[in-house]
């Protein structure tokens, strides 16, 4: 009896953790597009991503999308980012917004996790015009 408590606690546990840590990669990610911290959202890619930045998309390196980002929000400094979506799709996490930059250019923004071990890793990130 004491084992199956135990395996029904780790159980339920495991199941309470995953909100919790996915919450705080999507809080994580919000700020960074809010700042655009190009290093605070590549902190969350695995090996690659799958970036697409004005309509051009690709697989890149951490290092290459870090640069791509960079380079992005160097001429595109954002003044605020609003979450219009967040769900799951297919063991896949998404999320969703709006990008407005200081010249009041608008960028729709989605991104897509994947749950890897204990933590969420970001796959895809797209970021185009409106």
């Amino acid at each position: 009896m004491k084992s199956l408590s135990i395996i029904i606690f780790s159980v339920v546990f495991y199941y309470m953790q995953a909100p919790a840590n996915l919450t705080t990669v999507y809080n994580s990610l919000e700020k960074a597009l809010k700042e655009g911290n190009e290093q605070k959202i590549i902190f969350h890619v695995g090996d690659k991503l799958l970036l697409e930045v004005n309509n051009v998309e690709s697989v890149y390196s951490k290092t290459q999308a870090q640069q791509i980002l960079k380079d992005f929000f160097d001429k595109n400094k954002p003044s605020e980012f609003e979450v219009s979506f967040k769900g799951i799709n297919k063991g896949n996490y998404a999320m969703i917004g709006s990008l407005v930059t200081d010249k009041a250019k608008k960028f729709r923004v989605s991104l897509r996790l994947k749950e890897s071990g204990n933590t969420f890793v970001l796959e895809k990130l797209s970021v185009n015009p409106i």
